[in-house]
C-alpha cells in the first residue's frame, strides 16, 4: 500500500570533450537522465562547455518561437534520424530564422494596425450608440452658441422627472433620446443666461448629471455616420482577408524548411539543457546526473552504442549528505494521478520518503464521506462528476469516489436529501440523535490517524539513516508511546476507572526517554537552559498530540452539523405551502451541497495537511525532469515507455 520513490542512481560519465554532444543526445534520446544541478567536479572540471553554442540556441528558439506564432506549424515533429547539431549548423540557422522573422514581423505589425484600426472603429460605433436616437445633425452639438446653453449628458433614471421640472422652472427643456440600465441620455436647451449658469449647475449637480463627450469625427447624422463605419469595416475586413492570404501562402512555400528548423533545435537543445551537469578540463569531460536504477544499463548501452571513442561510465547510490539533491520519481498509477496532484500542492516527495499516495485517497475519501453523509446528496456528486468527465479530466478519479462515499455514510446514518430515518433506516447512527457518541468516534479516529501518520515518520527516520531521530525524536516512537498511554490512561479515566498503572509506567519510561534525549543533545548549554528545554520539550509533545487529536473533532462536528442545517431547510420548508415547500426543500439541498460540501472538502484537505502530511511527509522534494528528445513519439515508442515505467 505504501511505496517510497523510485530508486535513484547517481550516473558519472567521463569521455573526450568533443564527443559531449554525442553523450547528450544519447542520454536524451533514452529520456531518463536527469542532470546534477550540483555542477559536481568543478575543481577539476573548471569549463562549462558549448557557451557560445548555448547562445545560440536560445537565440535560434526565441526567433522560432515567435515565428510560430504566425505561422501554423507543427507541435512536435517527427525525426526520421538521430545526429549531432554542430555550432556552425546552429549558426547558420540562426541566421536564416532572423531573415525569416525580419519578414514575419512586418506581417505581425500589419496585423497589428489592422487590429488597433479595427479598435477605434468600434471605439467610434460605441459611441454613436449614445446619440442613436437623436435625428439631428452632431455637429451642432459642438458648436457655441451666444443665444442657447446646450447640456448632452446622462442622468439616473430615478432623478429624470424631477430634473426636468426643475429645468422648467428655470426656463430649460429637457428631451431624453435613450434609456439606459438605470440612466437616461439626455439633451438640456435653454437660452443663455451667465447670470443663472451657477444655479443651473448646482442643479444639474445635484441631480448626479454627468455630461457626455461628443467625438469631433461624429459631424454628421448618425445614419450617415453609420454607414461610413459599416464602410470602413468592410475595407478593413478585405485588407486583413488579403494579408492573411499572402501570409499562408508565404508560410506554405516554406513550410519543409521551418519543419526542418523545428527538428534540428530539437537535436541541439540536449546539449544545453546538460548546462552546469557538463563540465571539462582541456580534452577531457564528465557529465553528471541521476537516473532510475532500473534503467541503468539501457542507458550505458545507447552511449555504446553512439559513441565510438572510450569513456567511462560510474555508477554509485545517492550519498545521505545528497538526498536533497536526488530527484523524486513516484510511481506511476492512472488510478491515482488526481490525488498526486493535489499531494504536490503540499510539496514533492524527499527522496526515501513514503509515497503518501494511498494513504491520502483512502482517507481522504473516507473523512469526506464520514463528514458529508446522504445517499441522494452524494448521487447528485457522483452524478454530476460523471456528466462532466471529460471537462474534469482525471479529477474524476478524485470526485466519483467522494460521491461514492457519501452515498456509503448516507446508509450507515440513513440520510436521503436530509430525510433522516424517514426513506431508509440507518444502519449504524443517526448523528443528530448521538452527537456525543459521534464526538467519541471522531477522537479515536484522530488517535488511529495520527498514530498511523507518525509511524509513516517513524519509517523515513529509519530509510534516512536517522535512528535516534526516529526513536526519540518529535514523532519518534517514544513520542508514539507517550501519546498512545497517556490516551489510554485518559479512556479509563473516562470509564469511570483510574489512570491505570500500565499507562502510568509507559508514561514516565517515554518522558524519560525524551527527556534524556533531550538533555544530552544540550550537553554544552547552562544547567538551566537545559532543564527549561527538557521540560517544555516533553510538555510541547504531548500538548502537541493531544491539540491534533482534537482536530478531529471536526468529523463529528461536520457530520452533525449536515444534519442540523436539513432540519433548518426542513423547518422552512414546513413553514410554506405545498409549492413553496418543495422548493425549499430543493434549493435548500442545493445550498447545502454546494457550501457545507466545499466547506468539508477544505477542513479534510486541511486535517490532511496539517495533522498528517505535516508529521511523515517533507514535501521538499525535487521532482524528477529527464531530458529527453522533444519529438512527436511513435506507438511503439508511446509502449514501451509505459512498459518501463510500469516495471
Amino acid at each position: 500500500m505504501f511505496h517510497i520513490p523510485i530508486k535513484m542512481k547517481h550516473v558519472l560519465v567521463q569521455a573526450l570533450t568533443d564527443d559531449l554532444p554525442k553523450i547528450s543526445l544519447a542520454l536524451a534520446e533514452v529520456g531518463v537522465f536527469d542532470p546534477d544541478v550540483r555542477s559536481v567536479g568543478k575543481d577539476h572540471f573548471p569549463t562549462v562547455p558549448g557557451d557560445h553554442y548555448r547562445e545560440l540556441f536560445k537565440q535560434a528558439q526565441s526567433r522560432m518561437d515567435k515565428i510560430s506564432r504566425l505561422l501554423p506549424m507543427p507541435e512536435k515533429p517527427q525525426l526520421s534520424s538521430v545526429r549531432v547539431v554542430d555550432e556552425t549548423e546552429l549558426e547558420r540557422l540562426n541566421a536564416w530564422l532572423g531573415d525569416i522573422w525580419a519578414t514575419a514581423s512586418s506581417y505581425e505589425e500589419r496585423f497589428r494596425r489592422l487590429s488597433e484600426s479595427e479598435r477605434v472603429i468600434n471605439l467610434r460605433e460605441d459611441t454613436l450608440e449614445n446619440f442613436a436616437n437623436l435625428r439631428v445633425d452632431l455637429g451642432l452639438l459642438h458648436s457655441d452658441s451666444r443665444f442657447l446653453s446646450l447640456f448632452v449628458g446622462t442622468v439616473p433614471s430615478a432623478n429624470a422627472q424631477q430634473l426636468e421640472e426643475a429645468l422648467g422652472l428655470a426656463g430649460h427643456m429637457m428631451y431624453a433620446f435613450r434609456e439606459g440600465t438605470g440612466t437616461t441620455s439626455v439633451i438640456i436647451v435653454g437660452q443663455r443666461n451667465e447670470q443663472q449658469l451657477d444655479e443651473l449647475n448646482s442643479v444639474l449637480q445635484a441631480a448626479s448629471f454627468q455630461p457626455l463627450v461628443i467625438p469631433q469625427d461624429l459631424r454628421s447624422q448618425p445614419q450617415k455616420i453609420r454607414e461610413e463605419i459599416q464602410s470602413q469595416r468592410t475595407k478593413l475586413t478585405e485588407e486583413r482577408q488579403q494579408a492573411q492570404s499572402q501570409l499562408e501562402n508565404w508560410a506554405a512555400s516554406l513550410q519543409r524548411e521551418l519543419v526542418d528548423a523545428q527538428r534540428t533545435l530539437i537535436l541541439a537543445e540536449p546539449f544545453v539543457l546538460m548546462d552546469t551537469s557538463m563540465r571539462s578540463a582541456g580534452s577531457l569531460g564528465t557529465v553528471t546526473g541521476w537516473v532510475p536504477a532500473r534503467s541503468v544499463k539501457k542507458l550505458e548501452a545507447n552511449i555504446t552504442q553512439k559513441v565510438s571513442n572510450p569513456f567511462l561510465f560510474t555508477v554509485r547510490d545517492p550519498t545521505r549528505e545528497e538526498v536533497s539533491f536526488v530527484p523524486s520519481l513516484m510511481q506511476p498509477n492512472a488510478a491515482l494521478a488526481p490525488y498526486q496532484d493535489v499531494i504536490k500542492q503540499y510539496g514533492v516527495p524527499r527522496y526515501g520518503e513514503v509515497d503518501p499516495s494511498w494513504l491520502f485517497a483512502v482517507t481522504f475519501v473516507f473523512m469526506f464521506g464520514a463528514m458529508f453523509g446522504d445517499v441522494g446528496q452524494g448521487g447528485v456528486i457522483t452524478a454530476l462528476a460523471l456528466l462532466f468527465r471529460k471537462s474534469l479530466g482525471h479529477f474524476v478519479k478524485l470526485a466519483v469516489p467522494m460521491g461514492m462515499s457519501s452515498i456509503f455514510f448516507g446508509f450507515m446514518y440513513g440520510s436521503v436529501f436530509g430525510y433522516e430515518d424517514v426513506l431508509i433506516h440507518h444502519i449504524w447512527v443517526s448523528p443528530l440523535h448521538h452527537p456525543e457518541y459521534m464526538l467519541v468516534v471522531g477522537v479515536f479516529w484522530g488517535v488511529s490517524f495520527i498514530t498511523m501518520a507518525s509511524a509513516l515518520s517513524v519509517y523515513n527516520h529509519f530509510i534516512a539513516n536517522e535512528p535516534m531521530e526516529a526513536v526519540l525524536g518529535h514523532h519518534g516512537i517514544m513520542s508514539i508511546v507517550l501519546y498512545l498511554s497517556v490516551m489510554w490512561g485518559l479512556v479509563q479515566v473516562a470509564m469511570g476507572g483510574g489512570f491505570g498503572w500500565i499507562p502510568t509506567i509507559f508514561t514516565v519510561l517515554s518522558i524519560s526517554a525524551i527527556s534524556a534525549h533531550a538533555w544530552h543533545e544540550m550537553h554544552d548549554s547552562p544547567i538551566i537552559e537545559r532543564v527549561m528545554v527538557v521540560a517544555i520539550g516533553a510538555m510541547e509533545i504531548f500538548m502537541g498530540y493531544i491539540s491534533n487529536t482534537l482536530s478531529f473533532l471536526r468529523v463529528a462536528a461536520f457530520s452533525v452539523n449536515h444534519s442540523a442545517l436539513a432540519l433548518a431547510v426542513f423547518a422552512i420548508a414546513n413553514s410554506l405551502d405545498t409549492t413553496g415547500h418543495w422548493i425549499s426543500i430543493v434549493l435548500g439541498n442545493i445550498f447545502i451541497m454546494v457550501l457545507e460540501g466545499s466547506i468539508v472538502g477544505i477542513q479534510t484537505l486541511r486535517l490532511e495537511y496539517y495533522e498528517g502530511f505535516s508529521r511523515y511527509y517533507s514535501g521538499d522534494g525535487r521532482e524528477y525532469e529527464p531530458i529527453t528528445l522533444n519529438i512527436k513519439a511513435s506507438d511503439d515508442a508511446t509502449m514501451e515507455s509505459a512498459a518501463t515505467l510500469k516495471a
